[in-house]
């Protein structure tokens, strides 16, 4: 195959880096996983030219995305604004601990459930190695580990709300860019779904520009996007329905591990990782994985691991938009699970993945057979208050 662009009226082939440069606009908007890239700008700029074309009345001025939809919500904001009472359920109810421990720890929840969660899994981590007294729990040590606190903050948020029977939520400007995951019409597809609920609940003209859309609304918006979005994977052409059960068992096999690691002893188990050799040796896992990144269901990324064995490695996640729907944090604050390919296999036979079949009639007969789309989470938002 003959490579380069060729001339016009000629059969001449120009050669990259003499005659032209590739600038590769996805790349520069989009970037690698962790570096500032021009996707939050663009997003200001697409936000602020639909409003323009709309006319709205009366716009304010600097960023309308951060005066719409609020600044960064901090876990313990999220706790406070959609959880009652969540001090007096925060502390697993099968925490083997002394009574004292787990009344100093019940304390702490009392003002900072987000700490009180953290403090559970600290203990658990460290009571077989060093004295744990309540004198000491109630001077909160781990919040003096910096990274470890950052690291495990989105999961002890997540097991908050599971522990108190609530669906995680999602709200604030950095929130709707993160779950873009980089990508512009997941951006307007998530305001879009948001502006709808904002019509329904209010009595408002729709041409006046709201002084900020509360974060209820906005969460019950985000995740009705996440379910148009999963949905939607169904529909693709080539294989939809695989990837649609694919994602299913994966987001549901996250959500349990996060939700069942209390010690929170691996935060990064939201994504999942695989060494390029073992990945070129094995076709069918490739190909598949493959096809899931490019209808948009994993996202993929490089990354050197830190067992030198494994070498350079390939991760994938969920893509961003599916987390609401799967309940799992969005953000990537750990290196991911290492996994082998046997682990993808076994996602594939449960998901019944048709590339899968021939890799192993066995496992078709295993505990996964059972069908994961019957037990989707449901949506229940009423500020707090269950059923």
């Amino acid at each position: 195959m003959l490579k380069g662009l060729q001339g016009f009226g000629n059969n001449s082939f120009t050669e990259e880096g003499r005659e032209y440069e590739l600038v590769d606009i996805i790349k520069i908007l989009r970037g690698g996983e962790n570096r500032r890239t021009l996707f939050q700008d663009l997003c200001e700029d697409v936000f602020d030219r639909r409003l323009r074309f709309a006319e709205f009345d009366c716009l304010p001025k600097g960023s309308k995305l951060t005066y719409l939809f609020g600044k960064r919500a901090s876990a313990e904001d999220k706790v406070a604004t959609f959880i009652r009472d969540s001090g007096k359920r925060v502390i697993s109810s099968d925490f083997q601990v002394s009574p004292l421990i787990k009344n100093a720890l019940s304390e702490v929840s009392r003002t900072n459930p987000i700490s009180a969660k953290l403090g559970e899994a600290w203990t658990r981590q460290n009571i077989d190695s060093i004295d744990i007294s309540p004198e000491l729990i109630m001077s909160e040590p781990w919040q003096s580990k910096v990274w470890w606190k950052k690291e495990r903050k989105q999961q002890a948020l997540m097991q908050v709300f599971s522990t108190c029977r609530q669906k995680l939520v999602w709200y604030g400007a950095p929130d709707i860019v993160l779950l873009s995951g980089k990508n512009i019409f997941v951006f307007l597809s998530i305001c879009q779904f948001i502006w709808a609920e904002y019509l329904r609940s209010t009595s408002e003209s729709s041409q006046i520009f709201p002084k900020g859309i509360d974060p209820l609304t906005q969460a019950t918006g985000i995740h009705s996007a996440s379910e148009y979005w999963f949905r939607k994977v169904r529909a693709e052409p080539k294989g939809g329905d695989d990837r649609h059960r694919f994602a299913n068992v994966l987001g549901t096999a996250i959500r349990d591990r996060l939700t069942r690691d209390k010690s929170m002893s691996y935060p990064g188990e939201n994504g999942f990782s695989l060494p390029v050799k073992d990945l070129e040796a094995a076709r069918h896992v490739e190909s598949f994985l493959e096809n899931c990144v490019s209808f948009g269901v994993l996202e993929q990324h490089s990354h050197t691991s830190k067992s030198r064995s494994r070498g350079q490695s390939q991760k994938w996640f969920l893509s961003s938009i599916l987390t609401p729907y799967f309940q799992i944090p969005t953000a990537h604050t750990k290196e991911p699970i290492y996994s082998n390919i046997e682990d993808i296999e076994d996602w594939m036979c449960s998901a019944r993945v048709s590339s899968a079949a021939g890799v192993s009639r066995s496992k078709l007969k295993k505990k996964y057979i059972s069908n994961p789309i019957d037990e989707q989470l449901t949506l229940n938002f009423r500020g707090g208050v269950e059923d």
